[in-house]
Protein backbone atom coordinates (compact mmCIF):
# COMPACT_ATOMS: atom_id res chain seq x y z
CA UNK A 1 0.00 0.00 0.00
CA UNK A 2 2.61 2.55 0.80
CA UNK A 3 4.51 1.50 -2.50
CA UNK A 4 1.43 2.68 -4.31
CA UNK A 5 1.03 6.10 -2.69
CA UNK A 6 4.89 7.30 -3.06
CA UNK A 7 4.65 5.53 -7.00
CA UNK A 8 1.28 7.87 -7.38
CA UNK A 9 3.06 10.96 -5.80
CA UNK A 10 5.88 10.05 -8.46
CA UNK A 11 3.48 10.75 -11.18
CA UNK A 12 1.52 13.56 -9.64
CA UNK A 13 4.60 15.92 -8.53
CA UNK A 14 5.87 16.11 -12.17
CA UNK A 15 2.20 16.86 -13.62
CA UNK A 16 2.02 19.94 -10.60
CA UNK A 17 5.29 21.34 -11.26
CA UNK A 18 3.80 21.30 -15.04
CA UNK A 19 1.05 22.88 -14.09
CA UNK A 20 2.84 25.73 -12.15
CA UNK A 21 4.59 26.43 -14.85
CA UNK A 22 2.04 26.95 -17.48
CA UNK A 23 0.12 29.01 -14.95
CA UNK A 24 3.26 31.19 -14.63
CA UNK A 25 4.00 31.34 -17.77
CA UNK A 26 0.19 32.48 -18.74
CA UNK A 27 0.37 34.93 -16.20
CA UNK A 28 3.27 36.25 -17.51
CA UNK A 29 1.99 36.56 -21.04
CA UNK A 30 -1.46 37.90 -19.59
CA UNK A 31 0.77 40.85 -17.72
CA UNK A 32 2.64 41.70 -20.76
CA UNK A 33 -0.31 41.52 -23.37
CA UNK A 34 -3.57 42.80 -21.64
CA UNK A 35 -2.43 44.03 -17.86
CA UNK A 36 -5.63 44.94 -17.27
CA UNK A 37 -6.93 41.34 -17.09
CA UNK A 38 -3.76 40.21 -15.33
CA UNK A 39 -4.69 42.53 -12.67
CA UNK A 40 -8.27 41.82 -12.68
CA UNK A 41 -7.63 38.01 -12.94
CA UNK A 42 -4.15 37.04 -11.52
CA UNK A 43 -2.50 39.58 -9.77
CA UNK A 44 -1.75 37.78 -6.86
CA UNK A 45 -0.04 41.68 -4.39
CA UNK A 46 -1.84 43.51 -2.28
CA UNK A 47 -4.10 45.99 -4.23
CA UNK A 48 -3.80 48.60 -1.56
CA UNK A 49 -0.11 49.35 -0.73
CA UNK A 50 1.97 52.52 0.98
CA UNK A 51 3.94 53.96 3.15
CA UNK A 52 3.39 55.88 5.94
CA UNK A 53 5.61 58.14 8.03
CA UNK A 54 4.82 60.28 10.23
CA UNK A 55 6.68 63.66 11.91
CA UNK A 56 5.60 65.06 15.13
CA UNK A 57 7.03 68.28 15.60
CA UNK A 58 9.96 68.37 13.30
CA UNK A 59 10.78 64.69 15.09
CA UNK A 60 10.76 61.80 12.99
CA UNK A 61 8.48 59.19 15.03
CA UNK A 62 9.00 55.38 14.50
CA UNK A 63 5.68 53.54 13.63
CA UNK A 64 4.73 49.90 15.20
CA UNK A 65 1.88 47.54 13.92
CA UNK A 66 -0.18 48.89 17.20
CA UNK A 67 -0.22 52.63 16.15
CA UNK A 68 -2.67 51.30 13.25
CA UNK A 69 -6.43 50.06 14.08
CA UNK A 70 -8.19 48.47 10.44
CA UNK A 71 -11.53 50.37 10.16
CA UNK A 72 -11.84 48.92 6.96
CA UNK A 73 -16.04 46.92 7.48
CA UNK A 74 -16.06 43.33 7.83
CA UNK A 75 -17.96 41.94 5.25
CA UNK A 76 -15.82 43.36 2.87
CA UNK A 77 -12.97 40.37 1.24
CA UNK A 78 -9.58 41.03 1.73
CA UNK A 79 -9.93 43.72 4.74
CA UNK A 80 -7.39 42.75 6.89
CA UNK A 81 -4.74 45.23 7.59
CA UNK A 82 -1.25 44.15 7.27
CA UNK A 83 1.40 46.59 8.98
CA UNK A 84 5.00 46.23 8.45
CA UNK A 85 7.61 48.85 10.43
CA UNK A 86 10.28 49.64 8.48
CA UNK A 87 13.69 50.69 9.49
CA UNK A 88 13.72 54.16 8.71
CA UNK A 89 10.67 54.45 11.48
CA UNK A 90 8.65 54.57 8.16
CA UNK A 91 5.76 51.98 7.80
CA UNK A 92 4.62 49.59 4.60
CA UNK A 93 0.79 48.81 5.41
CA UNK A 94 -1.72 47.11 2.49
CA UNK A 95 -4.94 45.49 2.12
CA UNK A 96 -5.65 43.09 -0.22
CA UNK A 97 -8.49 44.83 -1.17
CA UNK A 98 -10.44 42.12 -3.09
CA UNK A 99 -13.84 44.13 -2.88
CA UNK A 100 -14.64 47.62 -4.56
CA UNK A 101 -15.17 50.16 -1.84
CA UNK A 102 -13.85 52.16 0.79
CA UNK A 103 -10.22 51.03 2.81
CA UNK A 104 -9.74 52.65 6.18
CA UNK A 105 -7.39 52.70 9.29
CA UNK A 106 -6.42 54.91 11.80
CA UNK A 107 -3.10 56.19 12.85
CA UNK A 108 -2.74 56.98 16.72
CA UNK A 109 -0.65 60.22 16.66
CA UNK A 110 1.72 60.72 20.24
CA UNK A 111 0.25 64.19 21.94
CA UNK A 112 -3.13 63.96 20.14
CA UNK A 113 -6.19 63.36 21.47
CA UNK A 114 -7.60 61.29 18.33
CA UNK A 115 -6.35 59.56 15.74
CA UNK A 116 -5.62 60.37 12.08
CA UNK A 117 -8.36 58.50 10.08
CA UNK A 118 -6.84 57.57 6.58
CA UNK A 119 -8.75 56.18 3.99
CA UNK A 120 -8.66 54.40 0.06
CA UNK A 121 -11.58 54.46 -2.00
CA UNK A 122 -11.37 51.73 -4.63
CA UNK A 123 -13.86 51.59 -7.48
CA UNK A 124 -13.48 48.38 -8.96
CA UNK A 125 -12.15 45.39 -7.09
CA UNK A 126 -9.38 44.85 -9.46
CA UNK A 127 -7.91 48.67 -9.01
CA UNK A 128 -3.86 48.41 -7.68
CA UNK A 129 -2.83 51.81 -5.67
CA UNK A 130 0.56 52.69 -4.16
CA UNK A 131 0.69 55.15 -2.06
CA UNK A 132 4.02 57.13 -0.51
CA UNK A 133 2.40 59.63 2.47
CA UNK A 134 4.32 61.42 4.88
CA UNK A 135 2.20 63.14 7.90
CA UNK A 136 3.57 66.32 9.08
CA UNK A 137 2.28 67.43 12.86
CA UNK A 138 2.70 70.80 14.20
CA UNK A 139 1.65 70.77 17.72
CA UNK A 140 2.18 74.35 18.93
CA UNK A 141 1.10 75.54 15.23
CA UNK A 142 -1.97 73.68 15.73
CA UNK A 143 -1.63 72.21 11.95
CA UNK A 144 -1.55 68.96 10.07
CA UNK A 145 0.26 68.57 6.46
CA UNK A 146 0.07 65.81 3.98
CA UNK A 147 2.08 64.93 1.34
CA UNK A 148 1.19 62.37 -0.64
CA UNK A 149 2.08 60.45 -4.06
CA UNK A 150 -0.06 58.41 -4.99
CA UNK A 151 0.47 55.71 -8.70
CA UNK A 152 -3.19 53.98 -9.37
CA UNK A 153 -3.86 51.72 -12.30
CA UNK A 154 -5.82 52.87 -14.69
CA UNK A 155 -8.71 51.41 -17.29
CA UNK A 156 -5.66 50.07 -19.60
CA UNK A 157 -3.77 48.85 -17.42
CA UNK A 158 -1.07 51.06 -17.11
CA UNK A 159 0.39 52.77 -13.69
CA UNK A 160 -0.55 56.68 -13.54
CA UNK A 161 0.35 59.36 -11.05
CA UNK A 162 -2.41 60.67 -9.28
CA UNK A 163 -2.67 64.64 -8.16
CA UNK A 164 -3.96 65.06 -4.92
CA UNK A 165 -5.39 68.49 -4.70
CA UNK A 166 -3.61 70.90 -2.26
CA UNK A 167 -6.51 71.86 -0.29
CA UNK A 168 -6.90 68.35 1.15
CA UNK A 169 -3.08 68.37 2.07
CA UNK A 170 -3.53 70.83 4.83
CA UNK A 171 -5.82 70.56 8.03
CA UNK A 172 -5.88 71.59 11.64
CA UNK A 173 -5.95 70.15 15.18
CA UNK A 174 -9.24 71.68 16.02
CA UNK A 175 -10.92 69.50 13.38
CA UNK A 176 -11.56 65.81 12.44
CA UNK A 177 -8.27 64.62 10.96
CA UNK A 178 -9.07 62.84 7.89
CA UNK A 179 -7.01 62.24 5.02
CA UNK A 180 -8.29 59.95 1.74
CA UNK A 181 -6.23 58.77 -1.19
CA UNK A 182 -8.11 57.77 -4.06
CA UNK A 183 -7.74 55.02 -6.13
CA UNK A 184 -9.81 55.66 -9.32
Amino acid sequence: MKKKITEGLRRLVPGLAALLVLYLLFALFLSVLHPRFFYHLLYPGAHVSGTVCLTVDGARVPLHAEDFTNQTHEYMFGRRLRVRPRADGSAKIAWRAGSYGSYDCSLRVPGLDEPIQLGVYQYNNWNVCRFELEILVDREAGTVEYRCHTRTLNEDGRFVDEKIPEEYCHSSLDKPLHFAMLGV
